[in-house]
């Protein structure tokens, strides 16, 4: 580089060297500063937008907006709740996939996110390993399973009674195709042999409106969501005997409704970001 530069002056006049060199400097010094001002700036300076892969009011819906809050407290920016239902959360993921990778676009998914889509659907627009990176894990919720409280079905041992006198007949709702919930259907009738139908909705407010509404008989759900319709007697737990894994529910045990000693685990949601790693080629 000395070299160089000792040819270069050597053909033009001293004074109009070091103007060059000057202006060189000072561009270089231009972009050090502006790259260290851009690593400075402060995360965040503007809004996040939080995406919701249900609509509103199921127990995902719940934690996201309770999570928006203590962001905002934390962060000092507005934390914007985004719901987008549909496609077993897949819309939202493919919104998040979109983005851009700034931080400023998160998702609050689930295990179908990030599990079972891929697993299921191999054009799905999105590939978690590549696409996204895992913020934190938020919130882990038991499952149960509700009917309404005029069923004929005061036991689980009566709704599997009657599945198996009449194959198809019964049906249970969920919050779409593969989610963890319709998994968990599909569980049921594997392990007690029977043949139930299943309605999958948009999220677990209107699948337990369908339950409710006489749709389907019954719905395997997150104690969040449908905690408040037992207590208020709009829906009733079926008793369930305990099984190797189970762990003991203290949300039902303190609901006035029908007993409920156990109940199994489901993967809760994880807050997750846009990643900023790229395909590789």
């Amino acid at each position: 580089m000395i070299d160089l530069l000792t040819k270069v002056a050597a053909m033009i006049p001293f004074q109009r060297f070091a103007r060059r060199c000057a202006r060189v400097a000072a561009c270089a010094l231009a972009v050090v500063l502006a790259a260290a001002a851009a690593a400075a700036t402060p995360y965040p300076d503007k809004p996040i937008r939080l995406l919701v892969p249900y609509p509103p009011g199921g127990i995902t819906d719940v934690l996201t907006r309770s999570l928006a809050e203590l962001m905002r407290k934390e962060l000092g920016q507005p934390v914007i709740v985004d719901n987008k239902p549909g496609a077993n959360t897949a819309l939202a993921a493919q919104a998040l996939a979109a983005s851009p990778a700034d931080g400023y676009t998160v998702m609050m998914a689930a295990a179908a996110t990030v599990v079972m889509n891929p697993l299921l659907n191999p054009k799905l627009g999105y590939d978690p390993a590549r696409d996204f990176t895992a913020v934190g894990r938020v919130a882990e919720t038991p499952l149960v399973l509700v009917v309404r409280t005029d069923s004929p079905a005061r036991t689980l041992a009566d709704l599997i009674a009657a599945a198996r006198a009449k194959p198809g007949d019964a049906s249970f709702a969920s919050t779409g195709m593969g989610s963890t919930l319709h998994l968990a259907g599909e569980l049921l009738q594997l392990e007690t042999g029977t043949q139930m139908l299943h309605v999958p909705y948009k999220g677990s407010a209107p699948a337990l409106n369908g339950v409710l509404g006489g749709e389907t008989q019954f719905m395997i759900d997150s104690v969040g969501s449908s905690i408040p319709l037992i207590r208020a007697a709009s829906c009733a737990r079926s008793r369930s005997p305990a099984r190797s894994g189970c762990r003991p529910c203290p949300t039902c045990r303190r609901s006035p409704s029908r007993a409920c000693p156990a109940s199994t685990s489901a993967p809760g949601s994880a807050c997750w970001s846009r990643n900023r790693r790229r395909p590789r080629s």
